[in-house]
């Protein structure tokens, strides 16, 4: 059940609303066309918004290790812990880089392979970020998360957002299912413990639809207390 259609306390709706509003302004653009063939600019969503709090979705992430690439790029596994107290789905994103991608080329959607499964979403274009569906009233936890940095500056972040659109549509509907994790579990989202259920690739970059995220709140990684600097 969709945001826009649940009736909410108001202090919950206005609280959502104030996190939602908070979206800092976009840092880059790109161009794509309608399906009528009108040239449309597209804007990133930014990283920026309030850091999130007990009351609301809120991720405790602990480093478990990291991969050296080619300096100063490295990736760092965690495990997090989520919980959704609102009565409403969130995403949850993660290995988003310092910015969203205006537009995608690519949606995949896999499921992990233990008998716990999660869904676990794929989104590429001009950027890329994987995001996972947290269910009302959910807690769970995840293993292996990965995500990737460059020399620290932001740290990574993990990002809640109430609403993913492409095209204009939910993204939940591009598939046309749901794709929501369980209210509660231990679900290790590795790549190699995952296979594909569903994917959409368009070759033609210049057709690709705009993708937007209303960002909730943002968690940074501590990378000075979870992780000594790689050397």
């Amino acid at each position: 059940m969709e945001l826009g259609t649940l009736l909410v306390s108001p202090t919950i709706l206005l609280t959502l609303l104030l996190m939602a509003s908070s979206c800092g302004v976009a840092c880059a653009t790109t161009t794509s066309r309608t399906p009528g063939g009108a040239t449309v600019m597209n804007e990133r969503s930014s990283l920026r918004g309030p850091a999130c709090v007990s009351t609301g979705p809120r991720a405790d992430i602990a480093v478990t290790s990291y991969i050296k690439g080619k300096p100063p790029h490295e990736t760092f596994v965690t495990d997090v812990r989520v919980r959704n107290p609102v009565a409403v789905p969130v995403w949850l994103l993660y290995d988003v880089g310092d910015s969203f991608p205006s537009v995608v080329n690519s949606v995949e959607l896999s499921r992990t392979t233990a008998e716990s499964a999660a869904h676990v979403w794929s989104f590429s274009g001009d950027r890329s970020f994987e995001t996972v569906r947290i269910p009302g009233d959910g807690q769970v936890i995840l293993r292996d998360v990965e995500i990737s940095c460059v020399a620290r500056d932001p740290p990574p972040a993990i990002v809640f957002a109430s609403r993913i659109t492409v095209g204009g549509l939910p993204a939940e509907g591009w598939f046309g299912r749901p794709g929501l994790l369980p209210t509660t579990g231990d679900f290790n989202l590795s790549q190699p413990s995952r296979v594909t259920e569903h994917e959409w690739h368009m070759a033609d970059a210049l057709n690709a639809p705009a993708v937007h995220v209303e960002v909730l709140c943002v968690s940074h990684l501590n990378l000075s207390a979870d992780v000594a600097p790689a050397p």
